[in-house]
């Protein structure tokens, strides 16, 4: 098991005596779970602790210690690499911060990719940002929830005029004052994924082979099946089938089969560049097949492609 140990100071700028406790608390729950978050979405198999060193009275500096421990066997290169790139988890938290003072509560004009880094322009100004680092933020929206929450209240406190991260060898990491919150707004963390037709879409799988897991025979709410070896719940829309359940002419038993024209909404995931599948519609149920009538391993070879 490797172990790589970092720190960095969060700093409450201000002429500060003391700091209110829930503007503290708050600040540094979501801070740390946006800190969560990214390990979550680049180190899925490491586990970090977090940890506040004691700090003498007249000072609100708040020392983080990220001990991270990472099994090499399950190491998750790619995201090893990005955070290698950017100098760590405190260069990760920096790049992410210059990106969203970058965009100034804008969407980009224009990304462009050029290997591990992408170019991201906005009013005639380009950032340059990890790839890998960016598309992690893009991917995992409690990144973006939990660093929007950490400055909006920080925000709200008076006593407070800005923030300084600065690195274990007192080099400022990045100032930020009270203006510059507006740029972690929840409307302005989102801008960077504002949807469009390429990052969305609809497919139809004609004759699914579902198989059912649980009947809801109240209208509106989803039916469990199992389709292509994963469990699914599907929203039926088919209103002829849905007035023969009703009238009760159809009876079902764990395991039956519906043959069905299946509806599945995508949505694009830049952070492994594949659609991802977001909800399933049956829109007509072609045939039914009974349990009893199908062979003992009714297995299929359908796939989802």
């Amino acid at each position: 098991m490797s172990q790589q140990v970092e720190k960095f100071t969060f700093k409450y700028n201000g002429d500060l005596e003391y700091i209110d406790f829930d503007t503290l608390l708050t600040s540094q729950v979501h801070f740390t779970e946006a800190i969560r978050e990214l390990k979550e979405t680049l180190y899925p198999e490491g586990e970090l602790k977090i940890k506040v060193k004691a700090l003498p009275p007249s000072s609100f500096p708040i020392e983080l210690y990220l001990d991270i421990s990472q099994n090499p066997e399950k190491i998750l290169l790619y995201g090893s690499a990005a955070i290698i790139a950017v100098g760590g988890f405190a260069g990760a938290i920096n790049s992410i911060i210059d990106l969203y003072k970058h965009l100034s509560n804008r969407s980009p004009d224009k990304e462009t990719k050029k290997g591990d880094v992408t170019y991201i322009q906005v009013n005639n100004t380009t950032l340059e940002i990890n790839t890998t680092l960016y598309d992690a933020v893009k991917a995992n929206p409690r990144i973006r929830k939990e660093l929007s929450a950490t400055f909006e209240k920080i925000k709200k406190d008076d006593e407070v005029t800005g923030i300084d991260l600065v690195y274990s060898n007192g080099k400022k990491m990045n100032s930020l004052s009270k203006s510059d919150f507006d740029s972690f707004s929840s409307e302005a963390v989102e801008r960077i994924i504002e949807e469009s037709e390429v990052h969305i879409r609809k497919l139809l799988k004609k004759d699914a082979r579902l198989k059912i897991f649980k009947v809801v025979f109240e209208r509106g709410f989803k039916w469990q099946f199992v389709y292509v070896g994963h469990r699914i719940s599907a929203n039926i829309i088919d209103e002829n089938f849905l007035i023969e359940v009703g009238k009760g002419e159809r009876s079902f038993t764990n395991g039956d089969t519906m043959i069905c024209d299946l509806r599945i909404d995508q949505k694009f995931n830049p952070f492994v560049n594949a659609f991802e599948n977001l909800s399933y519609t049956i829109a007509k149920v072609i045939d039914y097949i009974p349990r009893s009538q199908q062979s003992q391993f009714d297995f299929d070879d359908e796939t989802e492609g």
